[in-house]
């Protein structure tokens, strides 16, 4: 079960990028995935008012790639949060419930030990007190 478990992680995981447009993770470095390259800023030219000019208006449309681009990446750095964010909580549900199922399966044991009497009561169980 544990292993079913695990390969629908991988294939959910591997399919997250293309279903969310969400980014990349690689060597702890994060990168959006679907905003294509940042926008290099351009150089400001003051050796003339022409070239002023010209770098202002280089200026002017570098800011406004770089909003979309912001806008993008925000996006989806919002969106690989929440889908961690639901993974995680999601995984540690599951060992919630599974450790709460495995205490009660441990608990009714020993209810069913505790009532017959034992001609041994040597032995021991993981998490208390053994039969």
């Amino acid at each position: 079960m544990k292993f079913v478990r695990i390969i629908a992680l991988c294939v959910m995981s591997a399919m997250l990028p293309s279903l969310s447009g969400a980014g990349v993770l690689n060597n702890g470095e994060w990168l959006p995935g679907n905003c294509g390259k940042a926008p290099e800023a351009p150089a400001i030219d003051s050796a003339s008012v022409e070239t002023l000019n010209k770098s202002i208006a280089a200026f002017n449309e570098w800011q406004k790639q770089a909003f979309t681009y912001n806008e993008c990446l925000v996006k989806e750095a919002n969106a690989d949060i929440t889908a961690i964010n639901k993974a995680a909580t999601a995984e540690q549900k599951h060992y919630y419930d599974s450790s709460e199922k495995m205490g009660m399966e441990i608990d009714q044991s020993r209810k069913k030990f505790d009532r017959k009497p034992s001609s041994s009561s040597s032995g021991s169980s993981a998490g208390g007190q053994g039969y």
